[in-house]
């Protein structure tokens, strides 16, 4: 059975809402929110644009870049809202001088929620 990348967003939820939940929480759940939905994304974009990755292809922006570029406004906005919760998931994730809050985790798996519903309906039409 292969993995349900949405867990990864319920794990970001758990990370923000623990009791003892500090930076270090937060930024691990901005990075969660992301991946969640990239891995579901990932998987639309290859199969209905029917892109193959190859070793050493900087994926993720290849997937954005495909969105961004598409004549479908969903698609288009899709690719613009992954692309800033790629910023966001990036800072978190390697700049060490930003303050990381519980309020930009929280932004962060809001839009990743938001994203799973757009890109929803985008498989049922």
């Amino acid at each position: 059975m292969p993995f349900d990348w949405e867990n990864f967003i319920s794990l970001a939820d758990q990370l923000v809402n623990r009791s003892d939940a500090d930076e270090a929480a937060y930024r691990s759940a901005i990075s969660r929110a992301y991946y969640g939905v990239f891995g579901k994304i990932k998987i639309y974009v290859s199969a209905t644009h029917k892109i193959k990755q190859s070793p050493g292809d900087a994926i993720h922006q290849k997937i954005i870049e495909t969105l961004k570029q598409s004549e479908d406004s969903q698609e288009f906005s899709l690719g613009n809202s992954l692309s800033q919760l790629r910023a966001s998931r990036n800072e978190a994730d390697y700049d060490s001088h930003t303050n990381v809050t519980k309020v930009a985790a929280e932004n962060s798996i809001k839009r990743s929620r938001n994203l799973m519903r757009t890109l929803a309906e985008l498989k049922d039409r």
